[in-house]
């Protein structure tokens, strides 16, 4: 392989999270499988830090060509989606309301904590928003002080309780470390290693070993931060290797179109899940073996990867349910360059 082979990385991080969420969406009906609690404990750190570094590569690519506005238009069109499907999020939450389960005092106040704290798993859009927005501002000369700041401040939020401010700047880092660190990166994951393979699989295991044997003094991974970092980029490691394994197979082709529809599927996935068990339910009854069996969160978890991709080609055609409309773009692109005339104006005075 003389490339990262990034969409086969991305279909992998993003089958196994319709899996975990499958998973965790059906537990509380009693259909959760032993086999997908084994891969959620060995994946499960790795998957949002894979995508959030990607994510860094890729905004990198346009730090030197029309830097502000690539960022801009990104930042809007995260913003856009995030409004667009908290407001679809909400509408169990209104036939709620107009059932009379609740009352509207109590709905308006968690609908509007909603939009400005995310539940569920739009954290990676508003997150992703928050992210490219703080690149903006980060000149090159300063991205080591930037990937110190991400340490120090998962480091301290951790220490001091603050679980969800730790993993804010866990986050980041990794998002850092894409953006900043995009051709050194590429360098180290273009070619498959076995020797990297067989390094990071086997130090992790020994982090793992230590992590669960020491579990009086450690809370988990997430008991020391640096552990929690370290373990996660070793787990990248051998994540993109094993990549670059599939990307050679007859699953490639496929992987790479499951890659292609990561954001599409990430949006639909978690509400189809459950309404593919409820028309499950439906129709096949209460005798059904498919539903009572401990397979249950696989076959829906592999169904809504499917689905999802299925769904979007005739949802993509309702305006603004995956992208900002038209006339939004047209609105920031005028604006764009309004401001790029000032500019000339008072550079020209």
């Amino acid at each position: 392989m003389s490339q990262v082979p990034t969409l086969v990385v991305q279909a992998q991080a993003i089958i196994l999270v319709c899996l975990f969420h499958s998973q965790l969406s059906l537990m509380s009906l009693g259909l959760a499988g032993e086999s997908n609690w084994i891969l959620m404990r060995i994946f499960g750190f790795v998957l949002m830090p894979v995508f959030l570094m990607m994510a860094g590569m890729a905004m990198s690519k346009s730090r030197k060509t029309n830097h502000n506005q690539v960022f801009i238009a990104r930042v809007i069109s995260y913003t856009w989606l995030y409004i667009v499907w908290t407001s679809i999020y909400l509408i169990p939450s209104v036939v709620a309301l107009l059932r009379g389960r609740v009352d509207l005092p109590t709905w308006l106040q968690a609908a509007i904590t909603s939009y400005a704290s995310p539940s569920g798993t739009l954290w990676y859009v508003y997150y992703l928003v928050i992210f490219i927005s703080s690149a903006i501002f980060i000149n090159e000369k300063y991205k080591i002080y930037a990937i110190l700041g991400a340490l120090v401040g998962q480091a301290s939020a951790h220490y001091a309780g603050l679980g969800k401010i730790s993993q804010f700047f866990y986050l980041l880092l990794f998002f850092f470390a894409g953006y900043f660190y995009r051709n050194k990166l590429t360098g180290f994951f273009e070619r498959f290693s076995p020797i990297k393979l067989l390094v990071s699989v086997g130090v992790y295991t020994v982090l793992d070993v230590f992590v669960i044997t020491w579990s009086s003094n450690y809370r988990g991974h997430d008991s020391s931060p640096f552990v929690l970092d370290l373990m996660t980029g070793l787990g990248i490691v051998w994540f993109v290797q094993i990549a670059h394994i599939l990307s050679l197979t007859n699953l490639s082709k496929l992987l790479q179109r499951v890659g292609s529809h990561t954001m599409p599927i990430y949006l639909i996935h978690i509400p189809l899940i459950m309404i593919m068990y409820q028309l499950c339910r439906l129709v096949l009854g209460h005798l059904d073996i498919i539903i009572a069996s401990k397979y249950a969160s696989w076959l829906f978890g592999l169904l809504s990867v499917h689905v999802s991709m299925l769904l979007f080609k005739p949802l993509k055609r309702i305006s603004g349910l995956f992208a900002p409309p038209r006339w939004l773009i047209k609105l920031t692109s005028r604006e764009r360059q309004h401001t790029l005339r000032a500019r000339s104006t008072t550079a020209s005075t």
